[in-house]
């Protein structure tokens, strides 16, 4: 077998996005992890409005994971199904996200145990200033929350955690899935998207556990599952216009702008201006279940589809000015430790405002989230580029060399039978 060695394409524009994303959600859980007590002003209202109007958090996890189907397609073109080829994908994935997502809980555990009780159980009058998501990911931990912790399907030590199990899962199940798919044609692929969609849509509301064979399943693979469907079906889209041999028009070109505009809209305004437009007539038209949040998953994931398929058209000026530059890129190479260590740093942060600044937190809706912008962004982007180099980096080239082990690996009976064809050759 010869070494293995990813056939991926790198899109730069997409690790911008995936950048963009990850700083969207900082701001998101800086702003949304304070509940002040005080009555913002209509200026500060406004802003505050405005802002969660145009991110919940979720439509950037919605669109990592549209991204992810994507890439993890990508990483595996043109190569033959097999156990091999499954094993050797699922050790570079695990081996990409768990040595960076362990040492995150690792810091999480030490910060609960270690930490003076001031700091890791904040008194009432500090949690006051929280929000419920948040202040849960205080208090004492336990060696059974820590061991579910570690299989991700709690998120108590970090709470922002639970994406990590759907990608994992999500994962595992990545390979089977592509191989089943491929015995289809394109169009049964492609209505695949509305049975899987369904089951997003009406699991949405499930927080609870699922037990199958004995395991525990968190609905929220469900709940996502068909973001990497639509990343995969984009991927096998880009890949057969990529062989055509000819240069895109200016047309195309200027398609594929307004197909990224109109997706990184509806990624941002799908959960606040179209599915809640939508309630009153889908519940009058349909009069069936109607979830605006999850119908707002499924809008989100269009919106991320049409993104991820206008970036990575061929030659587009417009797109590699905005989106292709070097620092944005390099934002995007740093958005996994951006999105895996930012909270550590915000529980700190959030409590020193709470200790010593009670009273201009009490006065000022927006005192706790511009401390936190001013700490935690900056420090979060220097640590990611520490970690991004001490952990990430090697983790990814260790799993590169397990993955070639495996595809060169052979056993004692395959070597045996080899050699005693030699013999037989008179080699």
């Amino acid at each position: 077998m010869p070494e293995f060695r990813s056939n991926r394409v790198f899109y730069g524009n997409l690790e911008s996005l995936r950048g963009l994303a990850a700083v969207s959600v900082v701001l998101v859980h800086c702003l949304g992890c304070f509940a002040s007590p005080a009555q913002p002003t209509p200026l500060q209202a406004s802003l505050i409005g405005n802002f969660f109007d145009l991110f919940n958090g979720r439509n950037a996890v919605v669109l990592f994971f549209v991204l992810s189907g994507f890439v993890l397609a990508e990483s595996v073109k043109d190569q033959a199904p097999s156990l091999r080829m499954l094993i050797s994908f699922l050790v570079r994935r695990a081996f990409r996200i768990l040595p960076l997502a362990y040492l995150g809980l690792g810091v999480g555990i030490a910060y609960l145990v270690f930490a003076p009780p001031h700091w890791a159980t904040p008194p009432p009058e500090v949690l006051k200033f929280g929000a419920g998501w948040f202040t849960a990911g205080f208090g004492p931990t336990f060696w059974e929350d820590i061991r579910q912790n570690f299989l991700f399907i709690s998120n108590h030590i970090v709470v922002v955690y639970w994406t990590l199990y759907i990608e994992i899962v999500g994962s595992i199940l990545f390979v089977p899935w592509l191989i089943a798919a491929g015995y289809f044609n394109r169009t049964f692929r492609w209505l695949l998207m509305i049975p899987l969609a369904m089951i997003g849509y009406f699991t949405y509301g499930d927080d609870g556990r699922w037990s199958i064979f004995g395991f525990t399943v968190l609905p929220a693979i469900a709940k996502f599952f068909f973001c990497f469907h639509l990343g995969i079906l984009i991927n096998q889209l880009r890949a057969r216009q990529s062989k055509m041999p000819s240069v895109p028009s200016l047309r195309t070109q200027a398609l594929e702008g307004v197909m990224t505009v109109v997706g990184i809209l509806l990624v941002c305004y799908a959960h606040s201006r179209i599915a809640g437009a939508l309630h009153a007539p889908m519940t009058a038209w349909l009069g069936i279940y109607y979830s605006s949040d999850a119908l707002g998953v499924i809008l989100e994931a269009l919106g991320a589809a049409l993104a991820t398929y206008g970036c990575t058209g061929r030659h587009s000026p417009v797109h590699n000015l905005l989106l292709g530059n070097r620092p944005l890129i390099y934002l995007g190479k740093l958005s996994f430790g951006i999105y895996a260590i930012h909270t550590l740093i915000l529980k700190p942060v959030f409590v020193l405002a709470g200790t010593y600044f009670s009273e201009e937190m009490s006065q000022n809706a927006l005192f706790g989230p511009m401390l936190a912008y001013a700490i935690v962004i900056p420090l979060t982007i220097v640590f990611s580029h520490i970690l991004y180099y001490s952990v990430e980096v090697p983790g990814i080239r260790l799993g590169r060399r397990v993955a070639n082990w495996v595809n060169t690996y052979r056993s004692p009976s395959q070597l045996g039978s080899r050699n005693l064809v030699g013999v037989e050759n008179g080699k």
